[in-house]
């Protein structure tokens, strides 16, 4: 049996108008040249489609059902960017901010101008008086710069440029779209999956109920199981990739209909096993045609996975898990993304134990996160977040993504100052990977901000009030990227 132990990562980001990487070089001549990184300030909201212009961006659709985009416009107010000694102090000379803000949003700067062992960092604010505003802050340490794209929440003068890039389709899912299949024997249940692992399903081979808009413009896959029982599909037994032109409409059926054909070649079935994890939400997913698919739930009671081997048609086998870990290793949030090649499965995780003694104390000349519950070592990033407030009672939210730390120095406001308290929300994110570290950070950033959560002006847990966002085609690469490496993520929180 192999036994894979791998480590943290939560998942991903990007701007199409600044590249990816990790900046670009200087001149010519001779030395290393000096890298320059840009980042694109954004601010998202929620429009009806129709009014996104040709070329504007489109992140998302929202999930509300009312058929609104997620869509941007530059951002040139309403927060500025600031350079921090590795103490967490502000390089005074170097903020950018006001009028130094250009109008196409777009920030530059050298890694010359960040102090070794320092962050960079972009404060949003709000409020009319210096020492009364509410401070939201964004901190990324040096070794984790590169090109980025971030969003913030400050409302952007409806004249500003729309932020140019590509648009996500529009949702035209179907509740009416099924599919048709036949089977050897008499499976017990069916799944049908859509790209972006959007999965339906049924017990009836024909009429089979499919992510899918009519027509359908990608192709589906069916997977089916020979137990079903409490709401769970156990032992895969056959599959079929259904082409395009498949899917049809229950209440108008064609006289005849397009029957796929499903097959036992190529499966095998591994052993499986997740120690004391509380899984939840996991499964196998593969890409196919390009894009990602679910292939197969998994649940505490999986004692095997299956995959197809050797059909080159399915690509990137990957192990999606979400989990908890038991209470008495400190109930930590648990997520890996692992690659699959038909050998047994075990898997384990980092030891942590109780995160509850993690506060906010004084440290040098500034504050401290201090955490505890895990091993510095075994991990190769960290976001810290907190919740907390002003001198002034305004709220003074922070996320930091750093190399491991167990005594994160707080970053410190342009103008306003941390009082913190007894309630203050503390949250931190552990994560190792086989990716490169850029890579990784890309994946952590973007997977921590939620743009629903952020231009409905929510404060969901684990979730940063600015940061890192990525459009489709950008959150699809990193995805498979992540598939085709080995990371798990832990996460913990107090309050």
């Amino acid at each position: 049996m192999k036994n894979l132990k791998l480590l943290p990562l939560v998942a991903m980001i990007s701007g199409v108008l600044v590249g990816c990487g990790g900046g670009g070089g200087g001149g010519g001549g001779g030395g290393t040249p000096v890298a320059t990184y840009t980042w694109q300030v954004v601010d998202l909201y929620k429009v009806e489609r129709s009014k996104v212009g040709t070329g504007c961006a489109i992140f998302a659709n929202m999930s509300d059902g009312s058929g609104d985009v997620i869509a941007s416009r530059v951002a040139d107010r309403g927060y500025r960017i600031m350079f921090h000694n590795a103490d967490g102090s502000v390089v005074t000379d170097k903020t950018i901010e006001g009028s130094d803000l250009l109008s196409t949003g777009i920030i530059q700067f050298k890694e010359t101008d960040v102090p070794d062992g320092g962050y960079v960092s972009l404060e949003e604010f709000s409020g009319l008086t210096a020492g009364q505003r509410d401070s939201y802050i964004l901190g990324v340490h040096k070794s984790l710069l590169q090109n980025m794209t971030l969003a913030i929440r400050t409302q952007q003068a409806s004249s500003n440029n729309c932020y140019r890039g590509e648009q996500e389709p529009e949702d035209l899912t179907n509740d009416d779209a099924v599919i048709a299949v036949t089977a050897n024997g008499n499976p017990a249940f069916f799944m049908t999956s859509s790209s972006e692992s959007n999965t339906k399903g049924g017990t009836q081979p024909v009429g089979l109920a499919v992510h899918s808009g009519i027509p359908s413009v990608e192709k589906k896959l069916v997977t089916a199981f020979s137990q079903y029982s409490n709401s769970e599909a156990n032992t895969l037994t056959q599959y079929a990739i259904v082409p395009v032109g498949a899917v049809y409409d229950v209440t108008n059926p064609p006289t005849n209909p397009h029957v796929s054909v499903l097959s036992s070649n190529n499966i095998v079935s591994p052993g499986f096993t997740a120690t004391d994890l509380n899984l939840s939400n996991s499964g196998v997913e593969v890409v196919l045609s390009g894009n990602v698919y679910e292939w197969q739930p998994l649940y505490n009671s999986s004692t095997s996975y299956s995959i197809a081997s050797t059909d080159n048609n399915l690509s990137n086998w990957s192990l999606r898990l979400n989990g908890v870990t038991p209470g008495s290793s400190g109930a930590w949030n648990y997520e890996a993304q692992m690659t699959l090649d038909g050998s047994d499965v075990s898997i384990t995780y980092p030891v942590v134990t109780d995160f509850s003694g993690s506060d906010i104390a004084a440290c040098s000349n500034s504050y401290c996160v201090d955490v505890s519950g895990f091993t510095l070592s075994d991990f190769q990033l960290q976001r810290t977040s907190i919740r907390s407030q002003s001198n002034s009672n305004r709220d003074f939210y922070q996320t930091i993504y750093s190399v491991p730390s167990n005594s994160q120095v707080i970053l410190k406001s342009g103008s306003e100052q941390i009082s913190p308290q007894t309630t203050d929300v503390i949250e931190v994110g552990l994560v190792d990977s086989d990716a490169k570290l850029l890579d990784s950070a890309k994946v952590l950033m973007a997977s921590s901000l939620d743009a629903e959560n952020l231009v409905t002006l929510g404060n969901a847990e684990y979730a940063d009030f600015n940061g890192v966002v990525m459009l489709p085609s950008e959150q699809l690469k990193y995805k498979k990227l992540m598939m085709s490496q080995n990371y798990q993520a832990l996460s913990n929180k107090v309050n």
